[in-house]
């Protein structure tokens, strides 16, 4: 097997892990938007400021992991291009 074959299946496996972890991941971090969004929507305790400052963190937190998510498959796919020649 040549030197770049097993770079290649390296790049291959790193991003099926990164993958597989990322799904999980944002499958934990959706439902764990779900729950606060309705703890802050349910709660009588809280003021409306502190219930908007919690749904803007909320998407904001959203916005970061889609940007890494983005970054991350950019640069796989930099990488990926690297060693097909491209």
């Amino acid at each position: 097997m040549d030197q770049k074959d097993i770079y290649k299946e390296m790049i291959r496996y790193m991003r099926y892990m990164y993958d597989l972890s990322m799904k999980s991941m944002q499958m934990m971090f959706d439902h764990a938007d779900k729950v606060l969004e309705f703890i802050v929507s349910q709660g009588t305790t809280h003021h409306e400021e502190t219930k908007q400052y919690l749904l803007e963190w909320i998407a904001n937190a959203k916005k970061a992991r889609d940007d890494y998510i983005r970054m991350m498959n950019e640069n796989f796919q930099k990488m990926e291009n690297f060693f097909k020649g491209e």
